[in-house]
């Protein structure tokens, strides 16, 4: 497999669906040097906005931290999926039991470029309507709703601290998506 600069990438690592890779780059300054990095498969986080203007959330336990986290909908693009859209589709469903009519792409997140190439892609979803999912077995899942005022409260008090959360948010504020 080679990357962008053409070298050799040789995986160190791989468990469930990421890998630790290691390949040479050359910098700036036009040194080569190595380099390792987590390779993940890219994921999605939705912003679903009600008819009402409320925004759709879970509180979701998180076993790495220990703790329940409130956060949009999200997830990691799958072997074969035919794209981000139809991820953000499937977790949409599968996490807050909803479909969508409507969906735009509002942005990206390079969540850890200090180790990890994962690229998120956040969408906003409109025109949501019940349709059963059925969580993964390792996800314990309430779905919850706020309104805006709600949700930057629950930020400045700490209660929403999920970094992907907080920037998909300020993505669908500035694109004028949350009045």
């Amino acid at each position: 497999m080679a990357d962008s600069n053409d070298f050799k990438t040789h995986i160190e690592h791989s468990w469930s669906r990421l890998e630790l890779h290691r390949t040479q780059r050359v910098f700036p300054d036009r040194q080569r040097q190595t380099v390792k990095y987590i390779h993940h498969p890219g994921a999605v986080v939705i912003v679903p906005i009600s008819d009402e203007g409320k925004l759709v959330l879970v509180r979701q336990y998180r076993p790495a931290v220990d703790a329940w986290v409130v956060e949009f909908p999200a997830g990691t693009l799958e072997e074969n999926e035919a794209s981000p859209l139809h991820c953000a589709q499937r977790e949409l469903q599968e996490e807050a039991n909803l479909s969508a009519d409507k969906w735009q792409l509002i942005g990206k997140l390079y969540p850890a470029v200090g180790f990890c190439d994962e690229v998120q892609h956040i969408f906003a979803a409109h025109d949501l309507s019940f349709k059963q999912g059925e969580c993964d077995e390792d996800e314990f899942i309430e779905v919850i709703e706020m309104d805006i005022e709600q949700f930057e409260q629950a930020v400045k008090q700490g209660d929403v601290a999920d970094a992907k959360t907080i920037a998909a948010f300020t993505q669908a504020r500035l694109a004028g998506l949350l009045t």
